[in-house]
């Protein structure tokens, strides 16, 4: 016969081979587990204060990384080429300002710049228009 201790009280139990892989519960009501014959002791509860060792086969979670960087700032690119091609091409200008407006209004830089192609844009577009039609005499 062997003995086992309770794990809480320290009691301890003369164990009847019947026993063995079985459990039981001691009087101080602490589950007692009885180990086969031959398996190594189950490994002692985790002291207070210390984080829990990781299991077997098992790697370490990597450190924490923080939190993630910022998306870009300033004014997007976009928004910068639709302004310039406000002079040179007003119809493409005006639609990379279009599509640059979205962008800009989600970093909250460039919307002024953004207003200023759309109206550069359009005016030279008008401006055009009244140009080549007077101009067009057959």
């Amino acid at each position: 016969m062997d003995q086992i201790a309770c794990p809480a009280c320290g009691k301890q139990f003369q164990i009847n081979p019947s026993y063995y892989g079985k459990s039981f519960q001691c009087q101080c009501g602490q589950m007692v587990n009885v180990p086969n014959p031959g398996m190594a002791p189950p490994p002692p509860p985790p002291q207070p204060g210390y984080a829990p060792a990781p299991q077997p086969g098992y790697a370490a979670p990597p450190p924490g990384y923080g939190a993630a960087p910022a998306g870009p700032t300033g004014t997007p690119g976009i928004v910068i080429a639709g302004f310039i091609f406000a002079f040179l091409c007003p119809l493409l200008g005006l639609i990379l300002c279009a599509v640059g407006s979205g962008e800009a209004k989600r970093r909250g830089a460039g919307s002024g710049l953004v207003t200023a192609g759309i109206i550069i844009s359009i005016l030279n577009i008008i401006v055009s228009f009244a140009i080549f039609s007077q101009g067009a005499t057959y």
